[in-house]
């Protein structure tokens, strides 16, 4: 399915003497450009270079990161073979950890994948298998686990796994289900790293919107923490068809920048803006949301792995 969409990725630098960034912020007055170039089936697994070519074509730009899901129904081995192929393309992989049940399905609970599952250690040979393979990558990648982790399409959200009761799990005035998933995040980070990944910036990715509504549901109680964090993102849909109100996405965007500081609770750290817009373009940069545009793209440097980077963005306006 493809829609018409405007989004905004905010990225902020979590802590930056706290762990290595793999993936720096572009200089001043520049951006990173990058893509989720499409799939067929919707499980946004089977991207192919011809893709990331013809989008490249049109935009007449070369991307610097390139998005896709790792869909652990079908493989939970590291996906090498998309990997390299996107390091060969001269951009930096961007994968999305995808913990879910081949029967996953939008609005219902992810039980084969559990939170509480991967708090108990149940996946932790496959992570650690996954670890040590990224690790052997040896060149820059970025992963993202609980893709908009506050919107209740995704079953890793915090009303399948206790919702605001605070009697079942961790400090009795947190709402559990968001305490699970901070733990679960946190579980996965420490067995990758701990496997020897250490070429990895984690992404939190969350929603504009909070669904459901609810204080306990809010962007802050999901944060995993500034020492699992190199940026956080937060997709904002705009029109998704021609009756939609057109400011829409920016009026959300706004408003998610504002609440950034309080999602960290620090408000220090520079933040990092990536721009989707109409199609499948993204771009990033350490600029405030009203500099976004207009400015030169930064081209990607020689890697270690024999990869140009670091990266740019990416792209992925359906909730699958």
């Amino acid at each position: 399915m493809t829609k018409t969409t405007f989004a905004l990725l905010a990225c902020l630098a979590a802590c930056a003497t706290a762990l290595g960034q793999p993936i720096p912020a572009p200089g001043a007055g520049r951006f990173y450009h990058g893509c989720y170039p499409g799939g067929i089936t919707g499980e946004e697994d089977d991207i192919t270079v011809r893709d990331v070519q013809n989008y490249e074509k049109v935009v007449g730009q070369n991307v610097a990161w390139v998005y896709f899901s790792n869909n652990w129904y079908a493989s939970r081995r590291f996906p090498v073979e998309t990997a390299t192929w996107i390091r060969k393309h001269g951009a930096v992989p961007y994968i999305r950890l995808m913990l879910r049940s081949r029967n996953h399905a939008m609005g219902k609970p992810e039980k084969g994948f559990a939170l509480q599952s991967i708090i108990d250690g149940k996946f932790d040979s496959d992570l650690k298998a996954w670890g040590r393979a990224a690790g052997a990558f040896a060149s820059p990648l970025i992963v993202e686990y609980g893709t908009e982790a506050n919107g209740e399409w995704f079953g890793w959200n915090g009303k399948f796994h206790g919702e605001n009761k605070k009697d079942g799990f961790g400090d009795p005035f947190k709402a559990d289900g968001p305490e699970r998933f901070v733990a679960a995040y946190r579980h996965i980070v420490d067995t990758v790293r701990g496997a020897g990944a250490d070429n990895i910036a984690w992404v939190f990715h969350l929603d504009a919107s909070q669904s459901p509504e609810a204080a306990w549901n809010r962007f802050e109680n999901y944060y995993p923490g500034s020492d699992y964090v190199q940026w956080i993102g937060v997709s904002c849909y705009g029109p998704q068809k021609p009756t939609d109100d057109a400011g829409s996405g920016q009026r959300r965007a706004g408003t998610s920048f504002s609440e950034l500081p309080e999602t960290t609770r620090r408000g220090t750290d520079p933040i990092r803006t990536m721009t989707h817009t109409k199609g499948n373009s993204c771009c990033a940069g350490n600029l405030s949301p009203a500099h976004v545009g207009g400015r030169r793209s930064q081209r990607p440097r020689q890697d270690r792995g024999g990869a140009r980077s670091p990266a740019r963005a990416r792209r992925s306006r359906k909730r699958y």
